[in-house]
């Protein structure tokens, strides 16, 4: 069971740092404005390493913020957050990632009991919509993913951008779980960008003031069905301005200058010293592996074959390498 705490009862330290260290582990902190209005989920931390969301949660609970709705903050991933340097670890070094555990039986892990503990809470709440808050890995500008376009969703996702993803990849994350309402993941930016951190703050302090979504949402930009990008298991992978000795694949050192831009056919993503389709995957929502019609390998450079828009390419090779290259769509 996710333990809850009344937010009136709150001592709020003036340090993110500090209120992270307060928290025993994964909490709820519930606003209670009236019991007649629904309940709003917003979810943040379900990686360490993703602070925006948690930063915005402490800057307004600090502020002494009233939402309008009946508000849960979902705070999450505490310990991997907390696990000096403070907010690197996407998740404990030995466990695994949350945002890939929900809906995943059995239950034998603390990780997948965490997050059937926030399925079940949030349920409970039936709440009128969910907002899980991300950050990329790399730098790029704020985006939403949901698996379905809708006024609601893009109500939600208004003030803080006007870019959504619609995919159907199904991966474990709490955004594809059904909580018969709209569910949107905003990825606003890069970690360790402050403009990641103001989108947060002041996109939350917009949409939790308003009684109710907007009726007249902005126009969306929508990219459809993303394929994820992946090395293949016990390959190496390096960075650089060229391709590195003993490294299978190297990626070009800037390639998150590609994020939300559209990459035009030739474009060098690095350097591959294998057949492609022996070192590469890029599965689509049909669970088939398209990595030969979106890419090429001409003269050991990498490059793409047709245009196509890049999300979440990553410097970090742990996470390349734990999660995915980047998305395409």
């Amino acid at each position: 069971m996710l333990p809850v705490i009344d937010a009136s009862t709150l001592q709020v330290p003036a340090d993110a740092g500090q209120f992270l260290h307060s928290l025993g582990g994964a909490v709820a902190i519930e606003h209670r404005v009236d019991d007649t209005l629904p309940w709003c989920v917003v979810s943040v931390l379900v990686h360490g390493n993703e602070p925006s969301g948690f930063f915005a949660c402490h800057q307004l609970l600090k502020a002494g913020f009233k939402p309008a709705w009946n508000t849960a903050w979902v705070i999450s991933s505490v310990r991997a957050a907390r696990t000096a340097p403070e907010f690197t670890h996407r998740h404990l070094p030995g466990e695994y990632d949350l945002n890939r555990r929900f809906g995943v039986h059995p239950i034998d892990d603390p990780v997948t009991a965490l997050a059937f503990d926030m399925t079940d809470y949030i349920r409970e709440r039936q709440p009128r919509w969910v907002l899980d808050i991300h950050n990329t890995s790399g730098r790029g500008p704020a985006f939403g993913v949901a698996v379905a376009n809708s006024q609601a969703i893009a109500s939600l996702l208004a003030p803080f951008t006007d870019r959504l993803i619609v995919t159907h990849l199904v991966v474990g994350s709490l955004m594809e779980q059904n909580f018969n309402c709209p569910v949107v993941t905003l990825e606003c930016g890069g970690s360790a960008d402050p403009a990641a951190h103001s989108c947060a703050v002041l996109g939350l302090r917009q949409l939790l003031a308003s009684p109710a979504l907007s009726a007249s949402p902005s126009q969306l930009t929508l990219y459809q069905h993303p394929v994820r990008v992946q090395l293949r298991a016990g390959l190496s992978l390096a960075y650089g301005d060229s391709a590195c000795p003993g490294a299978v694949l190297t990626l070009r050192s800037d390639l998150e200058q590609l994020n939300c831009v559209t990459a035009h056919p030739g474009t060098c993503f690095g350097w591959l010293q294998s057949p492609l389709a022996d070192a590469l995957s890029a599965v689509n929502d049909q669970r088939q592996d398209v990595i030969e019609q979106l890419f090429e390998v001409d003269k050991g450079v990498l490059q793409n074959r047709v245009p196509m828009q890049v999300f979440m390419a990553t410097p970090r090779a742990d996470i390349a390498l734990s999660d995915c290259l980047f998305y395409a769509a």
